[in-house]
């Protein structure tokens, strides 16, 4: 027994003879793994400009306001220069999924066949929003011209030649570990052929999410629509969900003043009445859009959305 005891004390002394020095009052460091932040079930998002995203300052002013309110997505531009990683991360603590923003036509296609060097462009923004941290990359302007010589080119090959490019752009998605969406003109939710190129269904066969613009003021020409925020929302979003039962359809709704005194609302009922409608859609959430960041009315609209449960 006296043998044992002995061997027992001279391996003790060994393994704390072989552990490192450590200072009095410090403590061994260990990497702590970093939160893992999923793409939300229901997305409740602003949308950040590019110079405001890489403004620490504003970012971080965003960011609390944004978590103040329980929002849980930015969509952030990323043209004309990247966001750094350092701040992309700084969203990602914050518990905020971060949507790298990036512009492919931003007047619309104005050849007949899309320029490799502008494709070879938008491939490597996505493989660069990957690198950076950002979790999804969302296409917007994916459009063939308003112009009367891309109107004469046939739908046919306008969806072909749009097709095959988000053909590409997913492939390059999927390579670099980032989920692809697209943005689409609020009419497309309830148009089956538009003459600028764009269709849901042709969309949804290469993206995992789709972002209709539905802002009611950008119905030109119907009144009834731009004065009715609720139900301009509500019809677009239902008829996307109808269309596309396997995409989740995310709603663009209107954060600035255009046209809304013609609702008869306040601003933030305004932005409040889009929000009740795309969850009475059924939608998979919203990003609220205002170019210049200015979400002083929609942190009202948020309040309002609280106290009758369409948050």
């Amino acid at each position: 027994m006296l043998r044992i005891l002995a061997l027992s004390s001279l391996l003790s002394l060994f393994f704390v003879s072989c552990a490192p020095p450590m200072a009095s009052g410090l403590q061994l460091h260990v990497d702590v793994p970093k939160k893992i932040i999923s793409r939300p079930d229901y997305m409740r998002g602003i949308y950040i400009s590019n110079p405001a995203a890489r403004d620490e300052k504003l970012l971080t002013a965003l960011i609390e306001k944004a978590k103040a309110h329980e929002l849980n997505t930015f969509v952030i531009d990323v043209q004309k220069k990247m966001v750094s990683k350092d701040h992309v991360q700084k969203v990602l603590d914050a518990g905020i999924y971060p949507v790298a923003r990036v512009v492919v036509f931003e007047g619309g296609l104005e050849t007949v066949d899309l320029p490799e060097s502008l494709a070879q462009k938008i491939l490597a923004a996505i493989a660069d929003a990957a690198s950076q941290g950002f979790k999804e990359v969302q296409l917007d302007y994916i459009r063939y011209a308003d112009s009367v010589a891309m109107q004469k080119l046939s739908l046919k090959r306008k969806y072909a030649e749009l097709g095959d490019f988000l053909a590409r752009a997913r492939a390059q998605a999927d390579t670099s570990g980032i989920v692809l969406s697209a943005d689409v003109f609020g009419r497309i939710t309830i148009n089956q052929h538009d003459h600028i190129g764009q269709k849901l269904e042709i969309f949804a066969e290469h993206v995992y999410a789709l972002y209709p613009m539905v802002y009611p003021s950008h119905y030109l020409n119907d009144k009834e629509r731009i004065s009715s925020p609720y139900e301009t929302v509500k019809e677009g979003i239902s008829s996307a969900v109808g269309r596309l039962p396997q995409t989740k359809v995310v709603a663009y709704i209107q954060g600035f003043k255009i046209s809304v005194k013609s609702s008869g609302l306040s601003f933030p009922a305004y932005i409040h009445a889009q929000m009740k409608a795309v969850k009475d859609a059924s939608g998979a959430g919203w990003i609220i859009w205002n170019a210049r960041n200015d979400y002083s009315a929609s942190w009202e609209a948020i309040a309002l959305a609280k106290k009758d449960g369409s948050f």
